[in-house]
């Protein structure tokens, strides 16, 4: 059995924006969808990065689903050192979104949804330079 691969919910969230960039109005099922994109790009964001750091730091649980799982990956690549907190300050605001989106009757955008693809592949990228940067 394979393990999931995290990162494909970028391609969901990719495929949900070419869905959205056809349609000249939106209903509430068009707003659903990015909200869901904007969700699928923060967890494809979060998971590559708790995955990291259970590669770094072997004391890191990835197994851990606690209250406050989501801050603790934030704030554990702000105590790491150099670019690590560059990725925090991104990750956290990604976070942020997808709270927005997930909890808050606000209406967004396509323009929300294009910022956090934005944000988790830079995210994703940045990681992945580290680590190539390593071997």
């Amino acid at each position: 059995m394979t393990l999931f691969n995290w990162s494909s919910f970028l391609d969901v969230a990719n495929e949900i924006k070419q869905k959205l960039a056809s349609c000249a109005t939106f209903s509430d099922l068009e707003y659903g969808y990015i909200r869901t994109g904007i969700g699928r790009a923060y967890y494809a964001a979060y998971w590559y990065a708790k995955i990291y750091l259970s590669t770094v730091d072997p004391l890191f649980k990835t197994t851990y689903k606690g209250p406050g799982s989501h801050e603790l990956v934030v704030d554990k690549l702000k105590e790491q050192r150099g670019k690590h907190q560059g990725i925090s300050t991104l990750l956290g605001s990604l976070k942020n979104q997808r709270v927005q989106a997930d909890y808050y009757n606000d209406r967004l955008s396509v323009r929300d949804l294009d910022l956090a693809l934005i944000r988790a592949e830079n995210v994703i990228k940045q990681l992945q330079e580290i680590e190539d940067s390593k071997s």
